[in-house]
């Protein structure tokens, strides 16, 4: 029974997380971006989302931290932007890329419609 419950729960995750990735607002302003639900997501375009999400967050964080009385130095730039694209690319790699390419292997085996 432990076994079914955990399908269960990653069937839902993968659900709420697909219908999440469905969503136009979600990729807002990346929409050109998304790929078509039978395409599968590759490291490759992971890594293009972290690096379009990431950076400009993490430069935003930066300027707001210089802005509140902590100045950065271009050597911890130089640390704190990739490490901050590597941990969005992981968490999109494990969650939205893994829930997608699931939904698009599913979708590629299913016969056409007529």
């Amino acid at each position: 029974m432990a076994d079914r419950s955990r399908h269960s729960l990653i069937h839902r995750f993968e659900n709420h997380a697909n219908s999440l990735n469905d969503s136009d607002a979600e990729w807002w302003p990346f929409l050109c971006l998304r790929l078509r639900p039978n395409e599968r997501m590759t490291a490759l375009r992971t890594l293009l989302l972290a690096v379009a999400y990431a950076a400009p967050a993490a430069l935003f964080a930066l300027v707001l931290g210089t802005i509140l009385g902590e100045p950065v130095e271009p050597s911890q730039l130089l640390v704190f932007l990739p490490v901050t694209v590597l941990a969005v690319f992981l968490l999109l790699q494990v969650s939205v890329a893994h829930a997608w390419n699931r939904r698009a292997a599913r979708v590629r085996v299913r016969p056409p419609r007529r």
